[in-house]
């Protein structure tokens, strides 16, 4: 049981391994930064997004409609 969780925890990081090789071997390492950069602002804009609307539901729960 224990070495099949191992397997399942570590395949993901083994496979981002490579690809982070091959990525190096194969793009313009200039090309590489502006990528990483990229990739960094759109997940940010994306949390940044979820994060508002989260706030924007906390206001409406369920809780503060029905005060006991």
């Amino acid at each position: 049981m224990s070495a099949t969780a191992g397997t399942l925890l570590f395949t993901s990081n083994v496979i981002g391994l490579a690809l982070g090789a091959g990525l190096v071997d194969a793009v313009d390492h200039r090309l590489l930064p502006a990528l990483f950069g990229l990739a960094l602002l759109v997940t940010a804009t994306v949390l940044a997004q979820s994060a508002a609307s989260a706030s924007r539901t906390a206001d409406r729960s369920a809780s503060d409609a029905n005060p006991a």
